[in-house]
């Protein structure tokens, strides 16, 4: 029996349980388009402005998370074809979990120190955060069955 495109691509993203890991990657990949995007995205939000004390801008911060993303998403398509990588999916399931955690955290610190009136939807990326968690321990036990 043949299969479709669609069925190949549902096998590909949810049937092997990566679901989390393609949601998380193409985050990341449109985080950093966005940020390349023209205009100053940081300029916009106080809750950048950890990043900006930093002397992080957003094609600095938009290049690097749109690298991670594409990286994950390549590994992601071409696992099982190439040894290496489900490493390279445990890599970047740490990456993402770093990032969102430091988002996370941009966004919350102006709130907690009194210089934001209200929580912001920034907060979301603590679901993003456990998700990549999630793929840590999955990546993680992908690579001890590939050794």
């Amino acid at each position: 029996m043949r299969t479709s495109r669609i069925e190949r691509l549902l096998d590909i993203v949810h049937g092997r349980g990566r679901a989390a890991e393609w949601i998380t990657s193409a985050v990341l990949a449109v985080i950093g388009i966005t940020l390349l995007m023209p205009g100053e995205t940081m300029g916009v939000s106080s809750s950048y402005a950890g990043f900006r004390s930093l002397g992080v801008s957003d094609g600095v911060l938009g290049v690097a998370v749109l690298v991670v993303g594409a990286v994950r998403l390549t590994a992601l398509y071409i696992n099982g074809s190439w040894r290496r990588t489900p490493l390279l999916r445990a890599v970047g399931a740490v990456c993402g979990l770093v990032i969102f955690t430091m988002l996370l955290s941009a966004f919350l610190f102006p709130f907690f120190y009194g210089h934001a009136p209200a929580l912001n939807t920034g907060t979301t990326y603590l679901i993003l955060a456990i998700a990549d968690l999630f793929s840590c321990y999955r990546t993680g036990a992908d690579v001890g069955r590939n050794q």
